[in-house]
C-alpha cells in the first residue's frame, strides 16, 4: 500500500552539484565516488539531493564556528609583497654616518 505523501526533493546533476558547492566537476564525482560526498549513480549520471548536499556543506564547519566561537584558521596573517629595504637609502643618512663613525665619504 502506497501512502499520498508528496515528496518536494531537489535533485542536482553532478555539473549542479559542483556549482552549488562551488568545486570542480571532477572534485565532486571523485568525492562522490570515494563516498565522501553523498550521490547516487543513476545509469550513466549522478544525482544528488538538494538536502544532502546542504548537509554535507554544514558538515564542513568546524564544531567551533556551530558553537559561535572563531574558528582558529579565519585568524590568517597576511603577509605583504612588499620588499624590505636593507641598508642606507638616504644619501644624506650615509654621509652623516660615515662623517661620525670618522668613514672617508664620496
Amino acid at each position: 500500500m502506497m501512502d499520498n505523501t508528496t515528496y518536494n526533493h531537489k535533485t542536482f546533476s553532478l555539473l549542479e552539484a559542483a556549482e552549488f558547492l562551488g568545486i570542480h566537476k571532477e572534485t565532486a564525482r571523485n568525492h562522490a565516488a570515494s563516498s565522501r560526498l553523498p550521490g547516487a549513480k543513476v545509469g550513466r549520471s549522478w544525482r544528488f539531493l538538494e538536502e544532502d548536499l546542504v548537509t554535507y556543506l554544514r558538515s564542513l564547519y568546524s564544531e567551533a564556528t556551530s558553537q559561535g566561537v572563531v574558528n582558529r584558521r579565519s585568524k590568517t596573517t597576511w603577509h605583504s609583497n612588499v620588499t624590505k629595504s636593507i641598508g642606507l637609502t638616504s644619501t644624506t643618512t650615509a654621509r652623516e654616518y660615515n662623517e661620525a663613525l670618522g668613514l672617508a665619504t664620496n
